[in-house]
């Protein structure tokens, strides 16, 4: 029995603490329509966050003008002088990340204020009728946890998945037509916690393994025994996810990037075409602890 005790407890050791690095090269073609005197071009950057990534190193092929930091997020700004033909901009990072699932509690320290993640904005409709009666048969009279569960049924077997779709069209519209894509998914989630008083946000970042797609929305929920956990309502498991989300940012509408999401851009002159791509791996020679 003690031998039986000592192996799980090993297994849920190795699974609390598995560790996996990854690569994201980032990659921005810029051509102008005709003579541009100037652009900019402007990206989220990968930060560190304890338990959950660590930033190993960003190689950038370009020297960015400036890196700023805006309500918590991290950014690069390039400016380009008199574009005549294609230039391309390329950002190595590699990161180490934790799973962050609800596969085992984690000892927290709350220093900010969870308002934020209460209340609607845009795309995340928590006090329209539709999401708060919805909201109100998902609630469990057991715990918040159970809550969160049901939601994440709800949404992931209810909504139909449609593919990329680079238009927003937020919770209440999602939720009524019952359909969309990550962030539709991500977007509802979020809204019918917040409608259940539990704090929750969407996060924008890359998935590193299995999808087409890399550029990737899903949650993060905070209950006070787990703290912020990742939910993704696209996925088939609740309880374990694998560590193959790099998360960029929790804020739905980015300022910085005049609400665009992952990179942004603005010219003097002729208009300029911008062609982003993304790809992912797993790091080579790597430890898993």
């Amino acid at each position: 029995m003690r031998n039986l005790l000592l192996t799980t407890l090993c297994l849920l050791m190795t699974h609390a603490f598995s560790q996996k690095k990854v690569q994201y090269i980032s990659e921005y073609t810029i051509s102008s329509t005709g003579k541009t005197k100037k652009a900019k071009l402007t990206c989220i950057l990968p930060q560190d966050i304890e338990g959950v990534q660590n930033v190993d190193t960003i190689v950038y092929s370009m020297v960015p003008a400036q890196i700023f930091e805006k309500d918590g997020d991290r950014f690069a700004a390039f400016e380009i002088d008199s574009i005549s033909e294609s230039i391309s901009i390329h950002i190595l990072a590699t990161i180490d990340l934790w799973e962050n699932d609800f596969s085992a509690p984690k000892s927290i320290t709350m220093h900010d204020s969870l308002d934020a993640f209460l209340s609607p904005e845009k795309y995340i409709e928590c006090d329209q009728d539709l999401i708060v009666q919805q909201a109100l048969k998902l609630k469990s009279r057991k715990s918040d946890l159970k809550t969160v569960k049901n939601i994440y049924a709800f949404v992931h077997k209810n909504l139909k998945y449609t593919g990329y779709n680079p238009d927003d069209v937020g919770a209440l519209v999602a939720l009524k037509n019952m359909k969309g894509d990550c962030t539709e998914f991500a977007d509802t989630f979020v809204a019918l916690c917040r409608a259940n008083k539990i704090p929750a946000r969407v996060v924008e970042g890359y998935k590193t393994e299995n999808i087409s797609m890399p550029q990737h929305n899903w949650a993060e929920v905070f209950l006070p025994e787990f703290g912020w956990r990742t939910v993704d309502a696209t996925r088939s498991s609740f309880q374990q996810l694998d560590n193959d989300y790099v998360k960029l940012s929790h804020n739905r509408n980015l300022a910085a990037l005049n609400g665009y999401r992952y990179f942004s851009y603005a010219y003097r002159g002729d208009p300029i075409r911008v062609v982003s791509r993304v790809t992912t791996s797993i790091a080579k020679n790597q430890d898993n602890h």
